[in-house]
């Protein structure tokens, strides 16, 4: 849920960018909108956004537009909060073998080696033997 805070800088983004004063905003519109909340989007993310967003003639609501900065919002809380459970499960920015046997030890699941090694490449995209905090965020 946005705080009223949160609601009042979106309200204010949206009516900023909302030249016509006609309740609607268009993709570069909407792009400025982003940028002066905070947000860099992307080519990909804003044609993403704008199309699952946006009604027939491409103009963007204020409600939609809430609807976005909430999912974008939401998404912000969940890499970070991904971005601390990496933090907990190593301490040295490289999240090893032996880092995940130890939690799976703690949560009492038992994994065998060949488990760890395949979690451990499937993850580890550049094959340098562990897993950075890129690579973490991008698993979950």
């Amino acid at each position: 849920k946005l705080t009223q805070l949160q609601l009042m800088d979106i309200d204010d983004a949206f009516d900023i960018f909302d030249v016509h004063r006609s309740g609607l905003i268009d993709k570069d519109h909407l792009l400025a909108a982003l940028r002066a909340l905070g947000y860099e989007i992307k080519t990909n993310e804003l044609n993403r956004l704008h199309s699952q967003f946006t009604d027939e003639q491409g103009f963007l609501s204020k409600q939609k537009f809430t609807e976005l900065i909430q999912l974008k919002i939401q998404d912000q809380d969940v890499i970070q909060e991904w971005d601390t459970s990496y933090s907990l499960l190593t301490n040295n920015e490289q999240l090893t073998i032996d880092n995940i046997e130890q939690v799976a030890k703690e949560v009492r699941v038992q994994l065998n080696n060949e488990d760890l090694r395949i979690m451990l490449e499937g993850a580890d995209s550049d094959k340098k033997g562990w897993i950075s905090r890129k690579e973490f965020v991008a698993l979950m």
